[in-house]
């Protein structure tokens, strides 16, 4: 319960009350005309820089922006030849009507990518057909590699049977240049990447007579 002061106490506190109101007014006031024309700026809030500070600015010299492209692949030594990676032998014993040719491999098969890199590339050619099957080994660095592998099961589906873990194979559609469909087989063999392409590869196991023998000659280089 507040309690009332005396009337005579509370007309002093009044007249106290009041006289700090005057003195806070009194403060308040400016000291002099001079003062009073003073410049606002100096209570104004200051205007933004037109010039972004130096950390926050986005950087625009060339050597420090990020590279729009990723380093183009180059093969290392592939130790074989086209004859060592898939015999005489091993070829007549795939079909009797095929043979190695010297053409280039189809424009835009792998077997083309990896040519172009510096890869081996090696033709075998169906004389009653005339169909060509083209096949290429390139030797990558790991990160490559799995950058390729990466991309090889997002496009096409993996064969377990081709080889054993940890290599991996995968096959599937590709589209030439010619607008012609083919299926292709990608095999990573240790730090190799092995590609066979043709119209004779109508399913996976089509081209294990061929894709065995050239792993094992791969295995067996040992780079």
């Amino acid at each position: 319960m507040n309690t009332l002061l005396p009337r005579s106490a509370r007309r002093a506190s009044l007249f106290a009350l009041a006289g700090v109101g005057l003195l806070l007014i009194t403060g308040c006031a400016p000291s002099s005309a001079g003062d009073a024309g003073a410049s606002p700026s100096a209570s104004s809030p200051a205007k933004p820089s037109a010039k972004p500070n130096g950390s926050s600015a986005p950087s625009t010299d060339p050597s420090t922006a990020p590279s729009a492209t990723a380093e183009p692949l180059e093969s290392g030594v592939v130790p074989l030849t086209c004859d060592q990676l898939l015999t005489p032998e091993t070829v007549h014993a795939y079909n009797p009507s095929v043979s190695a040719s010297a053409a280039a491999p189809a424009a835009g098969s792998t077997a083309a990518r990896i040519q172009g890199i510096g890869g081996l590339s090696c033709q075998l050619t169906n004389s009653a057909s005339g169909i060509t099957i083209d096949v290429a080994v390139a030797s990558l660095d790991p990160s490559e590699l799995e950058d390729l592998k990466n991309t090889a099961a997002e496009t096409s589906q993996q064969v377990p049977t081709y080889t054993t873990p940890p290599d991996e194979g995968y096959f599937g559609p590709i589209l030439l240049k010619n607008d012609k469909r083919i299926n292709e087989a990608q095999i990573f063999v240790g730090n190799y990447w092995l590609t066979l392409s043709s119209e004779e590869f109508t399913e996976p196991g089509a081209l294990e007579q061929l894709s065995t023998p050239a792993i094992a000659a791969l295995k067996a280089a040992k780079l």
